[in-house]
């Protein structure tokens, strides 16, 4: 049994999402985890609830115009300047907290910083993610030479990275391997929901919804986050129950693009249309590839206003017969993957040790 410090994207919350899957199989190997987030608490304590949480940011992420999912430069430059002020005073304290908890290993989605701090403490870094920060950045024109080659540093410490399915260009990873879908998996919590929309689309017009779904005969699933809603009397998601069991309830998801909810969508085999973020270089990866396997499409906002429900049950019972014909990497289980190469991390460095020794 080892002590891992799992260090988690604050930028949303797929990427606890993803997470949770890799902790689950960690702590059934008997593994103590140590969670360092301050986004996805609420998640954290009703998936993993005997895990210690350290409520400290790992990253800034990318923000946007509020009610709009415009990307706000200038809000998002000035973050990113705090973040790499800051990160000198953020790698002590990740490096307290590795000596505090006697941390034998590290791992990251994301973030950077962790992997640096975890090769100058002697132990191995890993980095799980779908992209880097510099991929991020650069793609938005936001990053300086001297401050890609500070997160090139950071993200080229790792002992181990693992590339995600929908991954960009990961730039400054090293020692990559291509796992398969990580995901939560769903355990019918609840009961299927006939003729039904799970929609996420958030932000809005004047305080009109994106998609007014007129006429709409059918049951909708909102998220948390969607107001105000585009039909009478959704059903509205809690936190009490995770949100792949909507998914997996549902007929359709109406989304916007991003790893978490195309994971689950998968995952639960529902066709899925997608709603771009402009800017993200991530969106452009998930919707290319969504659109490749045939299990969805990119809608624009012009064309969800316009959405017909018959129509996209018509569309969706198409989209759902793509799923027969999936490739391996979203039928096997990355997680699995994930924790059997870190736990043989862990015992080669343990043999490492013995040999010093």
């Amino acid at each position: 049994m080892v002590k891992i410090l799992f260090c988690i994207s604050d930028h949303g919350y797929g990427h606890a999402a993803r997470s949770i899957p890799i902790i689950q199989k960690l702590l059934a190997k008997g593994h103590d985890v140590v969670v360092r987030n301050t986004s996805a608490a609420k998640m954290l304590a009703l998936e993993v609830p005997l895990v210690q949480i350290i409520a400290e940011r790992n990253d800034v992420g990318v923000l946007q115009v509020p009610g709009s999912y415009a990307i706000d430069h200038q809000a998002t430059r000035q973050a990113l300047d705090t973040w790499m002020g800051e990160l000198a005073q953020d790698k002590k304290r990740i490096a307290e907290h590795i000596k505090m908890h006697a941390i034998d290993l590290l791992i990251t989605d994301s973030s950077p910083q962790g992997l640096f701090v975890a090769k100058e403490n002697g132990i191995p870094g890993v980095f799980v993610g779908s992209f880097t920060w510099i991929d991020v950045y650069e793609h938005l024109l936001l990053l300086d030479p001297s401050e890609k080659s500070i997160l090139m540093m950071m993200y080229g410490a790792a002992s181990l990275s693992f590339a995600l399915p929908f991954s960009s260009a990961l730039k400054g990873i090293v020692n990559r391997q291509d796992v398969d879908l990580v995901v939560r998996r769903p355990t019918c919590m609840i009961p299927p929901i006939p003729h039904s929309v799970l929609y996420s689309v958030s932000g809005s017009m004047n305080g009109t919804p994106a998609w007014h779904a007129k006429n709409f005969t059918g049951k909708m699933v909102i998220s948390a986050n969607v107001e105000p809603s585009p039909v009478q009397d959704p059903i509205k998601m809690g936190w009490d129950i995770p949100s792949i069991e909507y998914t997996n309830a549902v007929s359709l998801v109406v989304a916007r693009s991003g790893y978490g909810i195309v994971a689950e969508c998968i995952a639960c085999k529902k066709p899925v249309y997608l709603v771009r973020r402009p800017g993200f270089i991530d969106d452009d990866t998930v919707i290319q590839e969504v659109t490749r396997l045939g299990i969805g499409r990119e809608v624009s906002p012009d064309e969800l206003c316009g959405l017909v429900t018959d129509e996209i049950f018509t569309d969706a019972a198409l989209l759902q017969k793509a799923y027969n014909s999936l490739p391996d990497q979203y039928l096997g289980d990355g997680a699995e993957q994930i924790v059997h190469a870190v736990e043989s991390l862990i015992a080669m460095n343990q043999i490492q040790e013995k040999e010093i020794g």
